[in-house]
C-alpha cells in the first residue's frame, strides 16, 4: 500500500443526519481490549474489565465513540485485511453482548516506513471520523496507551487521556493517567463543565 492510501473504515459508517455531539475517540490494543501482537485470531478478542461498562456510562452521556488504530500488521504482511475484519466482527459482538457499540472504526493499515497520513499521531484517522460524524470537538477526548495518541489528542487541541500500561510512565503531554477506561471515563464526565459538553 502507499502513503497515499486510504485508512480502512470498519464497518463504513452511514452519514448521520442529526447535531454534532461529543465524541470519545479511543485506542484499541492495551485500552478498550489487551495487546496481542498482530491480532490476527477473533479467538483471541477478550475486552478488559469494565471497558464496556465505561462505554456504556460515555454513550448515555451523550458522547459518541469513535476507534482510532494503527494496525501495521496489515502492511507488513502479517494480517491480512480479512482477518482484520474479523477481528473487528468478534470486537463488535462482544460489545453487543455488554449492551453497547462503537459508532465507527478506523484503522491505519500501514507499516511505520510508509509514513501514511492516517498512521497515529498523524491526523488521518481523526480527520477521517470527523468527515463521518459531526462532532463537538472542543468537548470530546482521545484515550489510549501510547505515545502517538497522547500526540495526536494534544495536536487536535483535545483532552488526552492516558490508560495505564505496567511500567509505563505518565507522558508529559497526557491530562490524566488512568488505569482503564472506566477511570477515564470518570475523570472525563466529572470535569467542570464546558459549553458544548453534553
Amino acid at each position: 500500500m502507499s502513503p497515499a492510501s486510504p485508512c480502512l473504515r470498519l464497518p463504513t459508517p452511514v452519514l448521520p443526519q442529526e447535531e454534532p455531539r461529543p465524541a470519545f475517540f479511543l485506542d484499541r490494543d492495551d485500552t478498550l481490549i489487551p495487546d496481542v501482537p498482530y491480532l490476527r485470531d477473533p479467538a483471541g478478542v477478550r475486552l478488559f474489565p469494565r471497558s464496556a461498562a465505561a462505554l456504556r456510562l460515555l454513550r448515555k452521556a451523550g458522547y459518541r465513540l469513535l476507534l482510532l488504530s494503527n494496525q501495521s500488521g496489515v502492511g507488513r504482511g502479517l494480517i491480512r485485511p480479512e482477518e482484520l475484519r474479523a477481528v473487528h466482527r468478534r470486537l463488535q459482538e462482544l460489545l453487543q453482548e455488554e449492551g453497547v457499540a462503537l459508532d465507527g472504526a478506523y484503522f491505519c493499515p500501514h507499516a511505520p516506513e510508509e509514513q501514511c497520513l492516517c498512521r497515529k499521531p498523524a491526523p488521518g484517522l481523526l480527520q477521517a471520523a470527523l468527515e463521518d460524524f459531526p462532532t463537538l470537538l472542543e468537548a470530546s477526548a482521545l484515550a489510549g496507551d501510547r505515545s502517538a495518541d497522547i500526540l495526536l489528542a494534544h495536536n487536535a487541541g483535545i483532552p488526552a487521556i492516558q490508560i495505564r500500561r505496567e511500567g509505563a510512565p505518565r507522558l508529559p503531554q497526557a491530562d490524566f493517567l488512568a488505569d482503564d477506561l472506566w477511570e477515564a471515563a470518570q475523570w472525563l464526565l466529572n470535569r467542570p463543565r464546558r459549553e458544548g459538553r453534553p
